[in-house]
């Protein structure tokens, strides 16, 4: 009788294991799955960080031809009004340019903000990761 009794704790026991085992074996597939979705999510905001750092460029690269254009038009080659008249609207394109720039270097900041937040996340998300997966290697142990 006592045989049957301790079998039955076994027996017992070993199910209590396995649901154990099963609940971390559902939550570690929830937390691979956010760790996949979050990388995903890292690798585009990644790619369009890049994309728009090589849009900054160009933005330096206009700025920088039509600065050149106003320097390099003498007074001589057109005056009064219609130079004046340049030179503003020359003005405006440049101002327009470096308002656009700032835009786009808030909108890297917050990329930049963005993916930091997800590295930290992905990192979390990797330690609960490994965290259950010891779990789920002790409880297996135990049968």
């Amino acid at each position: 009788m006592a045989q049957e009794e301790d079998k039955a704790k076994e027996a017992a026991r070993k199910a209590d294991i396995h649901a154990s085992v099963d609940r971390f074996k559902a939550s570690y597939d929830s937390k691979m799955a956010s760790h996949r979705a979050n990388a995903q999510k890292l690798e585009r905001l990644k790619a369009a960080k890049r994309s728009l750092q090589g849009e900054l460029h160009h933005f330096d690269s206009y700025k920088k031809e039509f600065t050149n254009l106003g320097t390099s038009l003498t007074t001589s080659q057109f005056k009064g009004a219609r130079r004046k008249k340049f030179d503003e609207k020359l003005k405006e394109i440049v101002t327009a340019l470096d308002a656009d720039k700032e835009k786009h270097n808030e909108k890297l900041n917050t990329m930049n903000n963005k993916i930091i937040l997800l590295e930290m996340d992905q990192s979390i998300i990797g330690d609960a990761i490994a965290s259950i997966s010891a779990s789920i290697s002790g409880l297996r142990a135990m049968l």
